[in-house]
């Protein structure tokens, strides 16, 4: 089967571009999903790896007040 010429802004030589059809997806709608997930974790693990890395904790004292009644042992029955 004998194409047309080509257009000015088609060069020759190469195959015409298939039509785009809506019914069938270029990607899987679950790969889709399943990259997207991928990406996500990774930009947390990234977000936790930079938090972990570059933030240093500043140590200080701490006082905890503990009730009485949490001191004394349980009265035997």
């Amino acid at each position: 089967m004998q194409r047309e010429s080509p257009g000015l802004l088609e060069p020759p030589g190469l195959p015409a571009p298939l039509p785009l059809d809506r019914d069938c997806p270029d990607v899987p709608t679950l790969f889709r999903f399943f990259a997207t997930l991928a990406i996500l974790a990774g930009l947390v693990f990234a977000g936790m790896f930079a938090l972990a890395t570059f933030v240093k904790p500043t140590p200080r004292e701490m006082s905890v007040t503990i009730p009485p009644a949490k001191l004394q042992p349980p009265a035997n029955r």
